[in-house]
């Protein structure tokens, strides 16, 4: 989950095979999502009979902002499961998923917590910088990685804590998915 959470930069073939590179912006990793969360929800349906649902733990961090902004800067997809709770759109697939159904209700549930923990992220980030003038971009990296996998964290505890007791079938289809997106 970890690889597939930061996947940035994506490789497009230019002109005469040449490796062209896409520009990532909002509304490019939101594309993303939504072509993904079409191929996951194909096979959901074939399985189970209805679509997943995606709700943002943090919408802010989906919607152009500095939040989002500062994402980018990191490195960091918005639109992956980090920021990202998935439920059954109707209560027979939430029952053959063992999981719950969506309810509009849990949009937004989680925005000021993780709009927090992103902020502070942010805070962080910004005072390495500060305290670190004669860093190297080796160890920028090295503590950005570090931030973004704190986010990573952050995300799978309230995956967690919004599911316990639940197995969340989805989750075996999401993974085979992020499996043949990583090979």
């Amino acid at each position: 989950m970890i690889g597939e959470v930061f996947r940035g930069l994506r490789t497009l073939r230019g002109s005469k095979g040449r490796p062209a590179v896409r520009p990532i912006t909002l509304e490019t990793l939101r594309s993303d999502h939504l072509d993904q969360l079409h191929a996951i929800n194909h096979e959901v349906i074939l399985r189970y009979g209805a679509p997943l649902v995606a709700v943002p733990i943090c919408r802010r961090a989906t919607e152009p902002g500095d939040l989002s902004h500062f994402l980018l800067e990191l490195g960091v997809d918005p639109f992956r499961r980090w920021n990202m709770l998935y439920y059954a759109s109707d209560r027979a697939s939430a029952r053959e998923l063992d999981t719950h159904v969506y309810d509009p209700a849990m949009e937004g549930l989680h925005d000021g917590s993780m709009a927090d923990v992103i902020r502070k992220v942010r805070l962080s980030w910004m005072t390495y910088l500060e305290e670190e003038p004669d860093a190297t971009p080796e160890q920028c990296e090295r503590y950005r990685d570090m931030l973004r996998a704190f986010l990573v964290q952050c995300g799978v505890r309230f995956e967690t804590m919004m599911f316990r007791g639940k197995r969340n079938l989805w989750q075996e289809i999401m993974a085979q998915h992020e499996a043949r997106g990583a090979a």
